[in-house]
């Protein structure tokens, strides 16, 4: 009698489970709104739900994350358009659950051996993304409720703001909601859109800045599930040298005699109609739509410097098969198989990116997207304006204007670039401005005694780097040997041309050793570079008035045009200043002909020193006098805060010594910088021929304390500077980073510069007042560091970016 009912219950407990089972697809999503493709959704208008029906279980599928709607700053970094890195994903059905695998490309066998693919796949983790509980099924076909996979913050926004230390925010459930006008199906993608709300306390002000209420940060997350490309796309072997993306893995099928790592590079799919033939075009060109909000002449100019890429596929044999074009009425943006251009706006101006959505198994850029900073052309006129112009009415300086549309479709070619495969290549200076992929800051001709002109301000055209690049990444071959020769003989005939690649790693940090390697340069030496800005500084200083603002500005806004004029040669010092301490090398490898390294000769790098402290002299750091009785307080209105203008310690008014401050301090941190300090100790250790860091120290000491002491203005510069050293020198030998023998040297330093101060009676009361104050700063400092008290130096005002900062530009 138990069994039975025991059997009995178990049969309705089975019945009860049955319908969860059992239903079909139609029944459940019978009513719903249908949204076929890709992966078909389903929409339950009065619920809020979303459905996903899944009929491509175990079948591999790119998912991607990205932010739609941004929050606006620079700053915080989560700009509209910005794409998360792609993750190839699987769904898997285990009994009523189906789960979302993200499979582990980053280790994995090419081999065709089943039993050594499986090997390496059970090595090394998966990570299960998500769990969906089955709602209905059909066949092959499985629905699941996706509503709360998409209501969550995907993107990591929250983790973001943390980060840039805006405050602490979690997404508050009842203030997000399905985004139904940026959820579309495509043939081959599935894009779900859907407006999310932070809430949290203590906002930052970069938040306070954008967000009309700083407690609840509202924006919008995108979705994709993206179809793989088919199988004939053929990968093509990376060279650190080619100036091409990588993708890479660890291939545990390759033979144990070579390297486990195996890299291929990044580019889209390209194929000529005519094999056998030396130019043909395509059988599918590369199309790029431009974003029809972008306003005009601007949108002109992009697609102007986008289309110059067609220059390069050119060169690599190729009749039209790249293509720019707006993006036409009947065309949808998030559809995968459009290359997007976008503009974007933001509070303040900032980078702009060139991504690319690709295959991580292969490389195979399947859309490229590239995301265009508004502000940024106003930024390049401001600095032409400056440079040039003059209102003499409302009307605004044709050159001027001219020259921030020649710098757009620089920007419009630079970043369309990186969604073709290329990085920056920060060494074409060197090679007469070779590389749109380079950051090009403008070339100023002096005309004369008090003339400058910017007709030559940006190149025109791809350049010859370009075609290098594009021809190792694209040039079709008949066999892998004929491409394996191929290959190798662009490289070789680059190399006897005497070009160079080299890339952020080598150019972006402060402390990078390459004497050629820079961004925002210009010219074959850096030093002499250095010196002919200095006058092109000094001219445009000289021609500084109130007609480089419009009639009717308040004269106070002349701050703004003056910033990139005082700081003009800030990218141009950060060049000279590298080759101080400089090693000249190459990617080489082995057996080809480029020379792997050898210092920068000590004369260059001395003549390098000379350049940079040159800088530093109060006689150029001064400000004319009527620049100074141009400049009032801010008016009502206009922020005091800016981050556009000169900060100093006077209260309202503008303060004289700031500008000074802020300048000498930049050239003083890349000279005291501790990597090139230690350089300067090996290098030296090796070949004595090459400035020690000693030396570099004491004519810095010589240059500033130890230079006959000035009167009025310029000897309120010179305390201003010397307190600069004083505190990088401070600064360096407590650095925890620096090397032991760096922060001895720096110490040592402190106690002869005080030993001399003690020594010194200066009649000047201002000068005696500084030479007790460094001498008691440096024997507290000695005593006790940590109690040492230092005034927080006068920052420069942003500089990057110039017109742009592009970097980090991301191709995942």
């Amino acid at each position: 009698m138990r069994m039975r009912r025991c059997f009995i219950l178990s049969l309705l407990f089975w019945g009860l489970l049955q319908p969860v089972f059992s239903q079909s697809i139609s029944s459940v999503t019978n009513g719903l709104q249908k949204m076929p493709g890709y992966l078909t959704l389903y929409w339950d208008a009065k619920k809020g739900k979303m459905f996903l029906e899944i009929d491509k279980l175990d079948t591999e599928i790119l998912f991607h994350t990205a932010l739609s709607s941004g929050i606006g700053s620079n700053d915080i970094g989560l700009d509209r358009g910005k794409i998360s890195a792609g993750k190839i994903i699987k769904f898997q059905r285990s009994g009523p659950r189906i789960l979302m695998v993200q499979q582990n490309y980053d280790y994995r066998a090419t081999s065709s051996d089943k039993m050594e693919k499986l090997a390496v796949e059970q090595s090394f983790a998966q990570s299960v993304l998500w769990g969906f509980d089955v709602a209905g099924e059909e066949g092959n076909k499985v629905l699941v409720d996706a509503t709360s996979f998409y209501l969550r913050d995907g993107y990591d926004a929250a983790a973001t703001i943390a980060r840039a230390r805006q405050g602490s925010f979690r997404l508050d459930p009842s203030r997000c909601a399905f985004y139904l006008p940026y959820t579309k199906n495509f043939p081959e993608n599935t894009e779900v859109e859907v407006t999310l709300t932070l809430t949290g306390e203590q906002a930052g002000a970069y938040l306070r800045e954008v967000v009309p209420t700083p407690g609840a940060i509202t924006f919008r997350e995108h979705y994709s599930f993206i179809k793989l490309p088919d199988a004939g796309y053929e990968p093509r072997a990376f060279d650190p040298r080619a100036g091409i993306n990588p993708v890479e893995f660890f291939d545990y099928s390759s033979p144990f005699s070579t390297p486990i790592t195996t890299r291929y590079i990044r580019r889209h799919r390209l194929k000529k109609k005519d094999p056998s033939a030396a130019v043909s075009e395509p059988v599918k060109p590369i199309v790029y739509y431009m974003d029809p909000g972008a306003p005009e002449p601007i949108r002109s100019a992009l697609m102007d410097g986008i289309g110059w890429w067609n220059q390069a596929f050119e060169a690599a044999g190729y009749k039209n098969a790249f293509q720019v074009k707006v993006l036409p009425d009947t065309a949808d943006p998030m559809d995968i198989r459009y290359n997007l251009v976008q503009w974007v706006h933001r509070s303040t101006r900032g980078w702009s990116y060139g991504y690319s959505v690709s295959d991580p198994r292969t490389g195979e850029i399947i859309k490229g997207k590239v995301t265009l900073g508004s502000l940024r052309v106003r930024q390049d006129y401001l600095i032409a304006s400056g440079l040039v112009g003059e209102y003499t009415s409302d009307e605004p300086s044709k050159e001027a204007e001219q020259m921030a549309l020649a710098r757009l479709r620089q920007l419009g070619a630079h970043e369309t670039g990186h969604t073709l495969g290329l990085p920056h290549n920060y060494a074409s200076t060197v090679n007469n401005r070779a590389s749109v992929m380079d950051y090009p800051h403008p070339l100023v001709r002096i005309m004369g005694p008090k003339k400058l002109d910017l007709s030559d301000a940006y190149a025109t055209g791809i350049g010859e780097w370009d075609k290098i690049a594009i021809n190792y990444a694209y040039r079709e071959f008949r066999s892998k040997e004929e491409e394996k020769k191929g290959l190798k003989k662009i490289i070789d005939d680059y190399i006897d041309k005497g070009f160079l690649f080299l890339t952020d790693q080598d150019g972006r940090p402060e402390g990078s050793a390459s004497p050629v390697t820079h961004l925002w340069d210009n010219g074959k030496n850096a030093v002499d570079e250095l010196n002919r800005v200095m006058e092109i500084r000094k001219i445009a200083l000289d021609n500084f008035s109130a007609k480089k603002i419009p009639v009717g500005a308040p004269i106070a806004t002349l701050q703004e045009v003056l910033v990139p004029l005082y700081l003009f040669h800030r990218y141009q010092l950060e060049a000279a200043s590298k080759v101080v301490g400089g090693v000249s090398y190459t990617y080489a490898v082995r057996g080809d002909k480029q020379k792997v390294m050898e210092y920068v000769p000590g004369d260059e790098q001395r003549r390098a020193l000379d350049a940079v402290l040159n800088t530093i002299k109060p006689e150029v750091l001064a400000l004319p006098s009527l620049i100074i009785n141009l400049l009032p307080p801010r008016p009502y209105g206009y922020d005091e805060n800016s981050r556009e203008v000169f900060h100093g310690r006077t209260g309202l008014t503008f303060d004289p010594l700031s500008p000074p401050e802020a300048a000498a301090g930049m050239a003083l941190r890349f000279l005291l910088q501790h990597e090139r300090a230690a350089r300067l100790i090996g290098n030296h250790a090796i070949n004595a021929s090459l400035p020690d860091f000693s030396e570099v120290v004491d004519k810095i000491m010589a240059a500033t304390w130890k230079a006959p002491a000035r009167k009025g203005y310029e000897g309120e510069i010179q305390r201003v500077v010397n307190v600069a050293v004083l505190d990088k020198l401070i600064a360096l030998a407590a650095n925890a980073d620096a090397a032991s023998q760096v922060r001895a040297v720096a110490g040592l330093k402190l106690r002869e510069l005080r030993v001399w101060l003690e020594s010194q009676t200066s009649p000047d009361e201002a000068e005696r007042a500084l030479d007790v104050f460094a001498a008691n700063q440096i024997r507290q400092f000695e005593e006790n560091p940590v109690k040492v008290v230092v005034t927080p130096p006068a920052k420069e005002p942003d500089g990057a970016p110039i017109g742009s900062f592009d970097a980090y530009s991301c191709d995942w």
